[in-house]
């Protein structure tokens, strides 16, 4: 997960930890571009995905709610809130596994 205050930005991926590297399943999302504002997702979607090791980002990842749609889930961000926010979205329970 990546944050910063001053802009604020919110980047958090869920991944998956195998022999060849982290697969990224999805990434959960806030910057402040007046274009791209609000929180959204980018997940791959569909039966039986191939999901590239290392890659934050491959083809085939759908946004959600799709770009230049209307966000209704605006959010201030805190040092203390944005890790629950993230691991509540991806519905991670921290006491339930290791978290990397």
């Amino acid at each position: 997960m990546a944050y910063r205050a001053d802009k604020p930005n919110l980047y958090a991926w869920l991944a998956q930890d195998h022999p060849k590297g982290l697969a990224v399943l999805c990434c959960l999302e806030d910057h402040q571009k007046p274009h791209e504002k609000g929180l959204h997702c980018h997940a791959l979607c569909g039966e039986d995905p191939e999901i590239p090791f290392g890659a934050q980002r491959y083809p085939g990842m759908i946004r959600v709610p799709r770009f230049g749609a209307t966000h209704n889930r605006q959010a201030e961000f805190t040092d203390t809130s944005v890790l629950p926010l993230a691991l509540n979205f991806f519905e991670v329970n921290p006491s339930g596994g290791d978290l990397l």
